[in-house]
């Protein structure tokens, strides 16, 4: 058979011209023309991108045009358009620093957007330190003081209102979240206190005296936008200090159920007690496990019925966990499709006992080399695939892993809807390691979760993690990043071992800075000891959100 001839737009004509130039006009004339290099392209099945010498046509594959020598390049992926929309830098993500940097994505800078909203105050936590104070009235007959903890308010005798403001500035109320406000206040009778929207009225509240009391949060558009925390002062002498000022929710909450990963198969097989023991001694109600599937079964089925059975006598549920990013795109599903009948097989086969208690699907298609380019594509895919998932009518409910910032996503109206069809409950990566943080990540999947009828845990991750890199490439005239026109329309992004000048109608950019995202930031790191502590503020502050269901660890156990 013979070899097919990659074909290129101009690029056989462009590889000639040097030579002929040489003849014509001299060497000078034909260095400065650049000489294209017929390669091919190769897309792997998780979408990532290579270059290989020309030769048998591969599926996959494609011929690409390549201005600089083949050995030049270090690493490639495909850009969906050769042009930015609006900012003419490339930001490209992934690991390491200086010469040890391992690049994974990339993609143009995205202008601009308009502003964020406020971040929200959260509950749980103390709010004088995160308040800004000051005293309001016309008789200036009020007088603060203040430390980080607490604030005090003296107030001389007279008629006219006068008293004490506590600003959050931009913050606002925390969305979908059943709240009252506690007051530890300690001092003089005949103080009032109220929650106001900004510019409202601040002579009307709820009496507080004695050690604490608790004012219900309105649900007011208005004032859970912009508020404002006020003490008004009586029309006698007096001090008041206010010694704690927070939002919890209004009812009080149970101690919230704890789950946690256990990903080696070996765990559950071969010492199922140990890994119940140690569930045990973390307090956990669910394990989250890896099950084997060959062809169209679940291999060592008995011994899964027999750990399901022992975990569920002491009190422990398992949730079967499949994923991979690839799932997103046509062969994964069809994978994801069969696995799904292998563990439908076993549970239909189980005894009452044994049967898995659910399902978890944590894909993360955004890991995906191809969603720096097409990230719509690729949620239309992960859509495809939930909805195949329902489709099949899986006997177990599925749980499915999100990451915290799919709600506010741009493109997060393609996939939302067949994650609302599909979960029966959803677990977020709220990876950070403080608290109010790990809430403020939570909080529109938390507030999604509520109006959807679905409960949300939160994850928190315990284990090894490194730090996170992105550099930020601009136009220059000599740079170690190309992008490189193809005749389709779209682009190769090239990053070179060393930095060059531009070349045909590529474009050169250069690197203007590197910035890292420390993983202490995102993991406990095997700090148990902290993981739990934060766990106690999170239980305190995550009950004002009726869709909260728990705290899920990863990492915790190995």
């Amino acid at each position: 058979m013979p070899v097919p001839r990659p074909r290129f737009v101009e690029a056989g004509r462009r590889a000639l011209l040097p030579g002929v130039l040489a003849l014509l006009m001299g060497p000078a004339l034909a260095e400065a023309r650049p000489v294209f290099r017929s390669v091919l392209a190769c897309t792997a099945a998780d979408g990532g991108l290579t270059l290989v010498e020309t030769g048998r046509m591969a599926p996959g594959c494609r011929p690409v045009a390549l201005p600089v020598p083949l050995e030049s390049v270090r690493w490639t992926t495909r850009l969906d358009r050769s042009e930015p929309v609006t900012r003419d830098r490339i930001v490209v993500g992934g690991t390491g620093t200086g010469a040890t940097f391992a690049p994974a994505s990339a993609r143009f800078e995205p202008a601009p957007g308009p502003p964020g909203r406020p971040a929200p105050l959260m509950p749980g936590l103390g709010l004088i330190p995160q308040l800004a104070a000051r005293t309001f009235g016309t008789e200036e007959r009020a007088v603060l003081t203040r430390t980080d903890e607490a604030v005090t308010l003296a107030c001389r005798a007279g008629t006219r209102p006068s008293g004490l403001i506590l600003d959050p500035g931009e913050r606002r109320m925390p969305d979908v979240a059943d709240l009252r406000l506690h007051w530890a206040a300690a001092g003089d009778v005949g103080f009032a206190a109220a929650i106001v929207a900004r510019g409202g009225s601040a002579e009307s509240g709820t009496r507080i005296a004695g050690d604490f009391t608790a004012t219900d949060v309105p649900g007011e558009a208005a004032l859970r936008a912009a508020p404002l925390f006020v003490v008004t002062c009586p029309e006698v002498a007096g001090t008041i200090t206010l010694n704690d000022l927070r939002l919890v929710g209004r009812a009080v909450a149970p101690p919230p159920a704890r789950s946690a990963w256990a990903w080696r198969p070996s765990r559950w097989r071969d010492g199922p007690q140990l890994l119940l023991d140690e569930a045990r001694a973390h307090r956990l109600e669910r394990l989250f496990v890896t099950v084997e599937v060959a062809e169209d079964h679940v291999t060592e089925a008995a011994g899964l019925a027999a750990f399901v059975a022992a975990a569920h006598r002491a009190g422990i549920a398992v949730v079967a966990v499949e994923g991979d990013p690839g799932m997103a795109l046509a062969n994964g599903r069809a994978v994801a499709l069969a696995r799904l009948a292998a563990l439908s097989a076993y549970q239909h086969a189980a005894a009452p006992e044994a049967r898995l208690d659910g399902l978890q699907y944590d894909i993360e298609p955004y890991l995906l080399p191809a969603f720096a380019a097409e990230p719509e594509a690729v949620f239309r895919g992960w859509a495809e695939t939930l909805d195949a998932l329902t489709a099949a009518k899986p006997p177990f409910p599925l749980d499915l892993v999100l990451p915290f910032w799919l709600a506010d996503n741009p493109s997060a109206h393609l996939v939302m809807p067949a994650i609302a069809r599909a979960a029966a409950r959803l677990t977020v990566m709220a990876y950070r390691t403080n608290a109010a943080e790990v809430m403020r990540a939570a909080e529109p999947l938390l507030a999604w979760g509520a109006a959807a009828s679905l409960p949300v845990q939160v994850a928190l991750e315990a284990g090894p993690l490194g730090d996170e890199t992105t550099r930020l490439y601009a136009r220059a005239a000599s740079g170690p990043l190309w992008i490189v026109p193809q005749a389709e329309g779209d682009a190769l992004l090239v990053l070179l071992h060393q930095p060059r000048a531009a070349a045909g109608d590529a474009r050169v950019y250069a690197l203007e800075r590197e910035s890292v995202f420390a993983g202490a930031r995102v993991s406990f790191l095997g700090d148990h000891a902290r993981v739990e502590a934060t766990a106690v503020e999170l239980a305190a502050g995550l009950s004002a959100w009726q869709s909260f269901g728990g705290l899920a660890f990863h990492g915790l156990i190995d």
